[in-house]
């Protein structure tokens, strides 16, 4: 009754998640007839079908207010499409329509696209994640032609063919008004890409114009659409008389030389562009290079991303010279790439000449003290650059003294990381004494260097002195108590720091008593993790004193300790009183039932904490429900960590009760407890009426298929889980069919773990036909089962049909030559499977070979796992033979196969020739060391191959 009366007198009813059915939109609508001030209505995410939406249709004609209609998701099919769009042609006010997720097809569309040729208001229209094929989206184009109204349309994941594609593209000829489309996801390929800018492929009719002419549209959004070669040619050649579009998003298809090149020509032609994110493009040396000539013309691209593509180091010359080039780069990632040879000399005078680079990410490139002591010269010159990341690059002491007398110079780097390197206790010293000097540095990482207690005494005496030092990462740096309790010190006074990361140090009770009392002191500090700081309940009664005098600290990690259930009462006792705590982890505690009870206790009078970590304690059934309880009055805690902590069907009958009556919990880990069949259909029963969580992790619970079918119903009604883990559990082929049942009929579901459940064909084929229905899944991991070859065909036959699904585990299955060779076939003809894992299946040569020829037409599989599966030689030639022809592929797993010397050698030849594979791994096969030689040969010829294993 409260929710209907939001229609009496407001001019704004949220009526979403009410359960409303086509009763409730009745009543809605009868409400609607007599509200003459109401100008925005949601609906969304209820039930109210087709007559629902009629019911609604009807007050929308004679309706003089309402500006804003949103009925996301409510199954109201074609007819009730056809009941708005009716409505629509009457409707004078109506400016803003949401009708995503409501299982509409082409006969719907065809009504709505009618009706926007007579619709004189309507600005806003989203038709997403529906059923809408080649004639409903022709219809809608055809309407665009004639609307005049619309400037913003939703129409992604809308699996549009060439033909849809070319009808849009079109309809752009001729709209005026139209700004802002979406096709984002839409699991089409350059076919349909050209459709948009160039179809001249397929017919003389050269649609380049669509952008040409078009002068009205200003965002263009293609991302995910698996765009090669001609469609970002087309897009380029558009682009260079478009005067109107400033914003263009091209990120992961699958753009490498020729049309980098086109794009990059473009720069040099149009202004309006600001951003040219590249990355994950498997760009290649020449397309760095006509990028890089490209921004010499360019005035307004501010960040280039280089990383994660296929750069030879020899053509590092082409990154380095941009900021020279162009005035207004500021930003270059460089991250995970290996620079060798005068690389970081290089790098390193383009920032010592840049006027404008900001951002430096030279982490994981392999640079040592040589990069360093480069990078340190230019940084005296430098008044530009504000982050620098040289993690995990060898760097020793002596680069950490080139470092740290660059920063007495510097005056501009805010930003500086140095973790997982070796600096050691000088290194460190002199970073700190550095510290003392440096004005601008707010963020430093030195974690994970061995700096021991004397580099930390060093860096607690620059703390004590530097006014400006925010964020500290000291962890793993086999800190004792004694560098520990000088930290302490420091922060009773230093009035700049927010967090500070002590982990993996030896800490002990006297270090954590020096860190408590400063707390109570400390009035800046908001982070503060030790973790794995050997910590037991006498320094957590320390901590918890300081919480209740401190009124800064919002993140507290004490997590694998032994805190123990005295440590745990004395921390659940400070959360009554603490007002700021957001996050805390006390996960691997030894904290029993006792300290449970005292948790339970305070979430009932805390309102700050959001996050709570109980991982691997011993709380048990007991602990469980008193925790729950506490929940039941809790409005604040959105993440809980039960997994491992003893917990039987009793305490998981317990969770499932509070989830009835919890409005905040978001995410729920139950791993590694004893669940089991009653507790899971406790859980499944709350997910009917439970509106918030979103993550659900039961697996390894011993839940078998009486819990799964409960859990599965529950899916059917949920409308907000969207990752479930059920793997490690014992659900069977009946529990699966289950589990395939409810994905016909779920709309929220995106990641889905049933490994090690004991499916085996039957299964498998209910899954199957699951996918076949499904529009939101796009992780489904069946590790670790017995779907053999049968099973292995149904799925097979299901991605065909299946837009969705890019991720695919399938480890361990016993696939066999059958197998592998219907996975093949599919792979021909779905467009959207991005990674792909048959690991250990006993495919062989033959169903190597049927993967090889599938790789030759397949173009949008990046990464692919064939390890473990008595590979030889002839299935490593024709896998060799693909590379040459595959421009998509980029991670490659072949160990532990029986790969020979003609096999290698044949991988060998391809290298030279391929050029997106960025990572192979070929451990462990029969490769003799005069082919290892030849191996490593084509690498020198490779100029893509970043990370390999051969040995």
């Amino acid at each position: 009754q409260d929710a209907f009366n939001q229609l009496t007198d407001q001019s704004i009813a949220d009526l979403d998640d009410k359960q409303f059915d086509s009763r409730d939109a009745e009543l809605v609508a009868y409400k609607l007839q007599q509200n003459h001030t109401i100008i925005t209505l949601s609906l969304g995410k209820n039930s109210i079908g087709p007559e629902g939406a009629q019911a609604i249709a009807y007050p929308l004609k004679h309706n003089h207010t309402l500006t804003t209609l949103n009925l996301y998701d409510n199954d109201i099919g074609d007819q009730g499409a056809e009941a708005i769009a009716d409505a629509l042609k009457s409707n004078q006010t109506l400016t803003r329509l949401f009708l995503r997720f409501n299982h509409i097809t082409d006969q719907g569309a065809q009504a709505i696209a009618d009706a926007l040729k007579h619709n004189k208001t309507l600005t806003t229209l989203d038709v997403a994640y529906n059923s809408i094929f080649n004639q409903g989206a022709q219809a809608i184009a055809d309407a665009l032609k004639h609307n005049q109204t619309l400037t913003t349309l939703g129409f992604d994941s809308h699996l549009a063919q060439f033909e849809a594609a070319q009808a849009i593209a079109d309809a752009l000829e001729y709209n005026r008004t139209l700004t802002t489309l979406d096709l984002t996801h839409n699991n089409t390929a350059d076919e349909e890409a050209l459709g948009i800018a160039d179809a001249s492929k397929y017919n003389e009719t050269n649609t380049n114009a669509q952008l040409q002419c078009n002068q009205t549209a200003t965002a263009l959004n293609v991302e995910r659409r698996y765009m090669a070669a001609e469609g970002a040619q087309a897009t380029a050649d558009a682009l260079k008389h478009n005067q109107t579009l400033t914003t263009l998003n091209l990120r992961y298809n699958n753009t490498a030389d020729p049309e980098d090149q086109a794009i990059a020509d473009t720069r040099k032609e149009t202004e309006t562009p600001a951003s040219l994110p590249v990355s994950s493009n498997r760009a290649s040396h020449k397309a760095i290079q006509v990028i890089d000539s490209a921004l010499e013309h360019d005035q307004t691209t501010k960040t280039l991303n280089p990383g994660n593509n296929n750069i030879p180091d020899q053509r590092v010359n082409a990154i380095a010279d941009a900021p020279n080039d162009n005035p207004t780069l500021s930003t270059i990632n460089h991250r995970y790439y290996n620079i060798v040879r005068d690389g970081p000399k290089t790098i390193a005078h383009a920032v010592q000449r840049s006027q404008m680079l900001k951002a430096l990410n030279l982490g994981y490139t392999n640079r040592s003290d040589q990069g360093a002591q480069a990078i340190a010269d230019a940084l005296k010159d430098n008044h530009t650059l504000t982050t620098l990341d040289l993690s995990s690059n060898e760097v020793t002491a002596e680069g950490a003294q080139a470092i740290a007398d660059a920063l007495k110079h510097n005056q501009t780097l805010t930003t500086l990381g140095l973790g997982y390197n070796n600096i050691d206790v000088q290194g460190a010293q002199a970073i700190a004494d550095a510290l003392k000097h440096n004005r601008t540095l707010t963020t430093l990482n030195i974690a994970h260097n061995n700096i021991a207690d004397e580099g930390a005494m060093a860096m607690v005496d620059a703390l004590q002195q530097n006014e400006t030092l925010t964020h500290v990462d000291l962890g793993e740096n086999n800190i004792s108590f004694e560098g520990v309790e000088f930290m302490g010190v420091a922060l009773k006074h230093n009035q700049t720091l927010i967090a500070l990361n002590l982990e993996c140090n030896a800490v002990g009770a006297e270090g954590t008593e020096a860190i408590a009392a400063a707390l109570k002191f400390n009035h800046t500090l908001t982070t503060l993790d030790l973790s794995t700081d050997r910590i037991t309940s006498e320094g957590a009664q320390a901590i918890a004193d300081a919480l209740k005098h401190n009124q800064t600290l919002t993140t507290l990690g004490l997590g694998y300790n032994n805190i123990g259930d005295q440590g745990a009462q004395a921390i659940a006792d400070a959360l009554k009183h603490n007002r700021t705590l957001t996050t805390l982890n006390v996960g691997h505690n030894n904290i029993s039932v006792q300290g449970a009870e005292a948790i339970a206790h305070a979430l009932r009078r805390n309102k700050t904490l959001s996050a709570l970590n109980l991982r691997s304690n011993e709380i048990g059934d007991q602990g469980s429900q008193t925790i729950c309880d506490g929940l039941k009055h809790n409005r604040t805690l959105s993440i809980l960590n039960l997994e491992h902590n003893r917990i039987g069907h009793q305490g998981a009958e317990s969770i499932a009760d509070a989830l009835k009556d919890n409005q905040t919990l978001t995410c729920l880990l139950l791993k590694y407890n004893s669940v089991a069949d009653k507790g899971a259909q406790s859980i499944g029963y709350a997910l009917k009426y439970n509106y918030t969580l979103t993550t659900l992790d039961l697996s390894s619970t011993q839940v078998a298929a009486e819990g799964a079918e409960t859990i599965a119903d529950g899916l059917k009604h949920n409308q907000t889980l969207m990752t479930l883990n059920l793997g490690y559990n014992n659900i069977a082929d009946k529990g699966a069919q289950s589990i395939a049942d409810a994905l016909k009929k779920n709309h929220t579901l995106t990641t889905l773990d049933l490994s090690c459940i004991e499916v085996a064909a039957e299964g498998a084929e209910r899954i199957a036909d699951g996918l076949k229905h499904n529009r939101t899944l796009t992780t489904l991991c069946l590790e670790n089962n017995s779907i053999g070859g049968q099973g292995a065909q149904a799925i097979a036959d299901a991605l065909k049909h299946n837009h969705t699904l890019t991720t695919l585990y399938l480890r361990s299955n016993e696939l066999a030559v059958v197998g592998a060779q219907a996975m093949a076939d599919a792979l021909k003809y779905n467009q959207t499977l991005t990674t792909l894992n048959l690991i250990l299946n006993h495919i062989a040569d033959e169903g190597a070979q049927a993967i090889a020829d599938a790789l030759k037409h397949n173009q949008t599989l990046i990464t692919l796992g064939l390890g473990y599966n008595n590979i030889g030689d002839q299935g490593a030639q024709a896998i060799a033979d693909a590379l040459k022809h595959n421009q998509t592929l980029t991670t490659l797993y072949l160990e532990f196969n029986n790969i020979g010397d003609q096999g290698a050698q044949a991988i060998a030849d391809a290298l030279k020739h391929n050029r997106t594979l960025t990572t192979l791994v070929l451990q462990c096969n029969k490769v003799s060391d005069q082919i290892a030689e030849a191996i490593a040969d084509a690498l020198e010829h490779n100029e893509t191959l970043t990370n390999r294993n051969v040995t």
